[in-house]
């Protein structure tokens, strides 16, 4: 009788801790989830978040207008004019005296605007 009490002891024993380590690692996992679910939306934002910190020169705004404009709104501010492109812009049509001109040489800060839903819709670039 004995030696049964001892071995349902240790069959609950078992059983509770095969639960608590099942229950630790689910938790872990869903941890590691949801980290991971965020570094990749991070790398996948990258693309537009990388002009928010610190100037841009005119060419990484022309670089960035003519990739990024079939994808988002690029709009640009050169102080008395605001542009905005959705997949207008060319090179060719970037000359001096056209509203939306951006130079080289302008150095521009730049600030991604997202939708209610976090959803990065536009990038703004604004002359210095």
């Amino acid at each position: 009788m004995l030696v049964l009490a001892a071995g349902l002891i240790m069959t609950l024993t078992l059983i509770s801790f095969s639960m608590y380590t099942f229950r630790e690692g689910k938790k872990m996992a869903s941890e590691f989830n949801r980290a991971l679910s965020e570094e990749i939306k991070e790398q996948e934002e990258y693309e537009y978040t990388r002009y928010e910190d610190g100037n841009i020169t005119g060419g990484e705004v022309i670089s960035a207008i003519t990739t990024l404009q079939k994808k988002v709104s690029v709009t640009v501010n050169n102080g008395g004019n605001v542009i905005t492109y959705k997949g207008t812009f060319t090179k060719e049509g970037n000359k001096p005296g056209n509203a939306g001109y951006v130079a080289l040489s302008y150095i521009y800060s730049g600030r991604v605007k997202r939708d209610a839903k976090g959803v990065i819709n536009e990038i703004v670039f604004t002359k210095k």
